[in-house]
């Protein structure tokens, strides 16, 4: 499994933040031309900055190569090594970024 970039997944969350936009507003994302589309891209870049999305990531993919383990003073969360590491944050990244169903519902992934 590839790791998708911090800056793809900001990307991909930046997309699907626009989609919203325009269905928000009423409008068809399907049906919409590139000039049409930029003002909710350029809102939904904006809103990232605003919340810090940015910096969510990069701490979801340090979050991700962390593992709770259990000690003789209770639980510990440690850092992963290696390929566990590597197959955690890819998957903590690859659902952060996927583009399957947008967040409300609508199957238009267009």
């Amino acid at each position: 499994m590839t790791v998708p970039s911090r800056h793809e997944v900001l990307a991909r969350a930046v997309e699907r933040g626009a989609r919203t936009a325009a269905r928000a507003a009423g409008r068809d994302w399907s049906r919409l031309s590139e000039e049409e589309r930029a003002p909710h891209r350029q809102l939904a870049r904006r809103w990232a900055e605003f919340v810090g999305l940015d910096g969510a990531i990069a701490a979801l993919d340090e979050i991700a190569t962390k593992a709770p383990v259990e000690t003789e003073h209770g639980i510990e969360v440690r850092t992963v090594d290696g390929a566990h590491a590597q197959a955690l944050a890819a998957e903590a990244l690859a659902r952060l970024g996927a583009d399957d169903v947008p967040a409300d519902g609508d199957a238009d992934a267009g």
